[in-house]
This record gives C-alpha cells, sequence and structure tokens, in this order.
C-alpha cells in the first residue's frame, strides 16, 4: 500500500495542531498514518505564540493565554502531558489603558461587557457621557431588532454607544477573538449576547441575569471554571514543545521556506517553494489558517 502524504503549509498552532492530529493525536502513529511535512516560511514556529525572558521572567510576546472553559486547547495540552503547567490567570486581575493610565477591570463584566452603571464609577478613563450610555441602557434602553446573527460591534454600539463600544468592549473581546468587534458574528463569537439582544429592553439586565457565559459556541466545560488558563513557561513554549514531539513521530518541519505557489496535476499538487527544496503531494494539501496559505488554496476550494 503506498503511504499517502501531506503538507501543511504554516507552522502556526494551528497547523501543528492539524499535524498533531494526523499523527494520532493522544494515541500515536500507526500504520496508515500519512507521511506529514510542514513548511514555514519564518524562522521559527509558532506564529503569533511566542515568548522571552525580560528581568528573570519568562513574558509571552503574542497571546498570553487561553480560553478555559473551551475543550479544545485543554485537550491538547492534557496530550501532550503538560497538565502540571497549567496556570489560571487570575492571580493578579487584570487592567485596561484608557487616556494614558491603567484601571483596574470592575466586577460585573460579562466577556468585557459591563453590566452595571456603578462599576464603572472608577475607571475615570472613560467619559460621563459613555457611563451615561450605559445608564440609559438600564432605565430607556434603545430598540434593536436583530435577526438570526449580527455582529458583536452592531449590537454594542446600539444600545451602549461609540466609546464604550471601541474603547472598553473591543479590546477586550477582540483581544480573546483576534478580531474587531464590527467583524465578529455573535451567533459564533457570543450567542449570549445575541440572545441579549433578541430579548429587547436592556441588553446590560439581560447579560446580567445569564450569570458567567461562555465565549463561542457550547462548551463542554462548566462557565465556573477559570476564563483564561495558561502555561507556567509561558503560551509560547506550546507550539515549540508540540513541534518537538511532532519531530519524535516522524514529521518533518522545515522553517525558513516559503510556498510561492500551488498548482494542481492529473496525479499530484507540487509546491513550488522559496527555497531551493521541493516537493509534491500525491493527495489534498492541508494548511494552516493563515492568509497566505489560504489564498494558495482558494482558487482550488470555495470553502477555505
Amino acid at each position: 500500500m503506498v503511504r499517502s502524504s501531506v503538507v501543511i503549509v504554516g507552522a502556526g498552532i494551528s497547523g501543528l495542531a492539524a499535524a498533531w492530529e494526523l499523527s494520532g493525536a493522544a494515541g500515536g502513529p500507526d500504520g496508515h498514518t500519512p507521511r506529514i511535512e510542514i513548511i514555514e516560511s519564518a524562522t521559527r514556529v509558532g506564529g503569533a505564540l511566542a515568548t522571552t525572558s525580560f528581568a528573570g521572567r519568562t513574558i509571552d510576546l503574542g497571546a498570553d493565554g487561553f480560553l478555559a472553559r473551551r475543550p479544545e486547547a485543554l485537550q491538547l495540552i492534557q496530550e501532550l502531558g503538560l497538565d502540571d503547567q497549567l496556570e489560571d490567570i487570575n492571580a493578579s486581575g487584570a487592567s485596561i489603558y484608557l487616556r494614558g493610565a491603567l484601571y483596574e477591570l470592575p466586577s460585573g463584566l460579562v466577556l468585557g461587557v459591563p453590566t452595571n452603571a456603578r462599576d464603572l464609577r472608577r475607571v475615570k478613563g472613560l467619559s460621563r457621557s459613555a457611563r451615561r450610555h450605559l445608564r440609559r441602557d438600564q432605565r430607556m434602553p434603545r430598540r434593536l431588532v436583530v435577526g438570526e446573527d449580527a455582529s458583536i460591534g452592531e449590537i454594542v454600539r446600539a444600545k451602549l454607544g461609540d466609546e464604550l463600544s471601541y474603547q472598553f468592549i473591543e479590546p477586550m473581546v477582540g483581544g480573546i477573538q483576534a478580531g474587531r468587534i464590527d467583524e465578529l458574528s455573535a451567533r459564533s463569537v457570543f450567542p449570549a449576547l445575541l440572545e441579549a439582544a433578541r430579548q429587547g429592553g436592556s441588553l446590560t439586565k439581560a447579560l446580567r441575569s445569564k450569570g458567567p457565559v461562555n465565549p463561542g459556541p457550547e462548551s463542554a466545560h462548566s462557565s465556573s471554571a477559570p476564563l483564561f488558563s495558561t502555561l507556567l513557561t509561558g503560551i509560547g513554549s506550546l507550539p515549540v514543545e508540540l513541534e518537538r514531539r511532532l519531530q519524535q513521530r516522524g514529521v518533518v518541519v522545515r522553517t525558513g521556506v516559503g510556498v510561492s505557489a500551488l498548482r494542481r496535476t492529473p496525479s499530484s499538487w507540487p509546491l513550488p517553494r522559496t527555497s531551493r527544496v521541493d516537493c509534491s503531494v500525491p493527495r489534498r494539501p492541508g494548511c494552516g489558517r493563515s492568509r497566505t496559505s489560504s489564498s494558495q488554496v482558494r482558487r482550488w476550494s470555495p470553502f477555505v
């Protein structure tokens, strides 16, 4: 039997996790595991996840944690045997930078959306107008009609005004989801917000009545669990460990190699590269979710 081959373009966490699944995940490779090669144009793996040392401490240069109420990252960490490295991000609290100063985040937030005007009194970086918009939603809420879906920005701007939406809510919601609130689907990312908006009346009161909520689709984990977790060695250490384990499984990881095009022949997918190394894939190619790789695949698949 001819062994199939898979090339993954991009060694960010998505590409590395895809290779982990293809190589058997927790069970490891077997006789049906394909030959796997990961191609990365940068000189290291991890993409936006990276760590460095500063003043004797490990500092994450990109994301500093993950959503602990979603099962995917936790499962991967458990399969890698890094359970003892898990640490909740809640010991020292969090702050937001507004108008040149740091302000401790108030209580009563639902995934970054304030639900009580009194809780914002200490956030002096917000104008009186912003707090007035929040009080208005609780006393005389604006009417908003939403259909099957709406952007997070569309909902919070209509209900809470521009300043709260862009200066306070977007840094948190957008930071979690790596996007702008006007481009994030409430149904996909924040279904509790969409449900609260559909109820009519006060958005903040409807959210407050729900208590703790989970981001994204319904999670297998209780909403009483910590919202964010990280690793003691920094979340940027996760792709490094994943690369090491993949190489132990025989996965080829090539860094400093870019893919310049994706071509289709009757028997394979040749991948011209920006280095001297070349290859072709006899089966359907795979890619991590990046602008470069997805743009190469999109011409052959409308689903990318």
